[in-house]
């Protein structure tokens, strides 16, 4: 039995009603409507409300805990004000479902954003626009489908490594020195951030002077706090690392750079387009909300409980903290070390979540993570979802510290993650910390500057509770690794007892130019790995094929691979057979037929 129920009309006779259902009526189902232009209480098909109104009837049904509730979105654009917040009081009682889906063929978008309106030419000879952003702060903007350039020196040539980059003369324990004749004329250098990059690491560091040094032809670039005082800021330098600058208007040169001077309110988007033309009213979205959706159960032992999204679209989500804190990370992007370790955020979030779905949406142009399974979760699937341009991550399951490590029986499958990082390169596509029993399967990855898929999270061969009985299997995962190193296709960390990583196509993962010395490989097992069986993958030309050295680091069995490049470094503590190595392109046919059955099913 379906029924629609405006909030309005709940009393007590309706509520006794749907306390006491009929054998026939034993499963009903509520349906609520939601359109782009809807309005009033009614929630029906004929008379849809707005997203925010259809919460508050299915809050109401939900309360009731005698219904499954759907609500459905007709297509179109919905400017999200702010964030679609669910919670306790949101969870159907007596353990029905809610979900949130497309009702027609047209997708429904959430949108964060903000549109531009009122352009004026600011600079003619230079083709630069100008129009006010009220209040607003933001580190993107999008032009139609098109990510803008926040305005940079040197200009961007390679969309892949987002170079070309300046090198550093030597990393100090704050400061960096660089040669002086690369540096631009500036007379001041306030707001100027350096994209700066160590290994593994992509820091974006916020500059308080540029002076010279007793050294002819240097200079000593120094920062803001709290990048300048983070103990991260000299860990493992690069060699001979490289840096680029962002953020002024000085910079504004080339199509599609872009500068938001905040100095005084109301704030001013200054933007190059690469047609020359004005934008149009509305061509422009500017990022405005950070979390698009979010699910929050109250603990792990009262949860949030039979949810499913499906078939939504998020997009232009903002992250403006490196404005404040700048950015430095452990790693793959997880946490903000100068801001207290603050985990960094998703378009879509879920925490204190089980048994719930997330299938057949996309995530798109995102300020920072694109979904983020944070905390207490178990019982969560992933699958189907498109995941593309985001700051930072795709697809990360991030269990967080000691206290919180319950991530278990997850299943990410058919998901396809692409262009990650675009900001943040030290990125992943998927990620999981401190899994169990978890299923990462069939999943296609690429164009990313960092690992395609990372799973860990210690660094020593000890036992967390965690991190164990998972499987990576049938992924596709090509094109990454384009700027960053000590990282692979597949990037392993720590003890994974029980864990299988099989089935896998891996390719075109090489070493960058600007990359540091650490190691580039398809399937990389770091420090602490044991417990890990590695079989039946093929991996096509990349710089190692396999990583499995870093100690402690044994008891891991390679086995029945097939590589046409170099083998890599593997510690004698694994155990190494059967693999078979290929020369170019001449499978063996089990082998192709891992090729063929690689990646996203139907």
């Amino acid at each position: 039995m379906r029924k629609v129920i405006a909030a309005g009309t709940i009393t007590l006779a309706v509520v006794a009603s749907l306390l006491l259902p009929t054998a026939a009526e034993a499963t009903t189902v509520t349906d609520i409507y939601a359109s782009p232009a809807g309005t009033g209480t009614a929630c029906t098909v004929v008379a849809p409300c707005s997203i925010y109104q259809a919460k508050t009837n299915a809050r109401a049904v939900a309360a009731v805990g005698t219904d499954d509730i759907v609500v459905h979105l007709f297509g179109g654009t919905y400017w999200m004000t702010y964030t679609l917040n669910l919670d306790m009081t949101d969870q159907p009682l007596n353990g029905h479902s809610l979900t949130y889906e497309n009702y027609d063929s047209n997708p429904p978008i959430l949108d964060s954003g903000q549109a531009v309106t009122g352009w004026t030419l600011h600079d003619a000879a230079a083709g630069i626009y100008q129009a006010s952003v009220g209040t607003l702060d933001f580190r993107q903007i999008y032009d139609g489908n098109t990510r803008g350039i926040r305005a940079r020196y040197p200009n961007v040539t390679d969309s892949a490594t987002a170079g070309p980059y300046l090198p550093v003369t030597s990393t100090n324990t704050s400061t960096v020195t660089v040669p002086t004749a690369d540096l631009p004329s500036l007379s001041s250098y306030s707001g100027v951030e350096m994209v700066k990059l160590d290994n593994w690491r992509d820091k974006h560091l916020r500059i308080d002077s540029v002076t010279a040094t007793s050294t002819p032809g240097q200079s000593e670039v120094s920062f803001l706090s709290p990048e300048s005082s983070n103990t991260l800021f000299g860990s493992f330098p690069q060699p001979t690392s490289y840096y680029f600058l962002e953020n002024s208007y000085n910079f504004i040169d080339a199509a599609g750079e872009w500068y938001l001077d905040t100095s005084s309110t109301p704030h001013t988007l200054y933007y190059k387009p690469a047609n020359g033309l004005a934008p149009a009213d509305g061509q422009v979205i500017v990022p405005r909300g950070q979390t698009t959706m979010q699910l929050y159960g109250a603990s792990i032992t009262n949860p949030m409980t039979n949810i499913t999204v499906k078939g939504l679209t998020f997009q232009h989500t903002n992250w403006t903290q490196p404005n404040q804190y700048g950015y430095v990370t452990g790693q793959a992007a997880i946490e903000l070390t100068t801001n207290g370790n603050s985990t960094i955020p998703g378009a879509v979030q879920m925490t204190n979540v089980t048994n719930s779905t997330f299938e057949n949406n996309t995530i798109r142009d995102t300020g920072a993570q694109g979904l983020l399974v944070f905390g207490n979760t178990s019982g969560i699937t992933v699958d189907h979802n498109t995941v593309t341009d985001t700051a930072a991550g795709g697809i990360y399951f991030d269990a967080g510290t000691a206290a919180r490590r319950t991530s278990e029986n997850q299943t990410i499958t058919n998901n396809t993650v692409s262009y990650v990082g675009r900001d943040y390169s030290d990125a992943a596509g998927v990620l999981t910390t401190f899994i169990n029993n978890s299923t990462v399967s069939n999943n296609d990855i690429s164009n990313g500057r960092y690992s395609g898929i990372s799973m860990g999270w210690s660094w020593n061969d000890g036992d967390t509770g965690a991190s164990n009985y998972n499987t990576i299997s049938g992924n596709r995962i090509s094109n990454v690794m384009t700027l960053l190193d000590d990282g692979a296709d597949i990037y392993t960390l720590g003890k994974m007892a029980g864990t299988t990583i099989s089935g896998n196509y891996v390719s075109s993962t090489l070493r960058s130019s600007w990359a540091g010395p650490y190691n580039v490989a398809g399937i990389y097992l770091d420090n602490g790995s044991t417990g890990k069986t590695v079989e039946g993958n093929v991996i096509d030309n990349v710089t190692a094929s396999f990583f499995a050295y870093n100690p402690p680091n044994h008891d891991n069995y390679i086995e029945d691979n097939w590589y046409n490049s170099p083998l890599g470094s593997i510690g004698t503590l694994n155990t190494v057979s059967g693999n078979t190595p290929v020369t170019g392109s001449a499978w063996p046919v089990d082998a192709q037929t891992v090729i063929d059955n690689a990646g996203v099913l139907p």
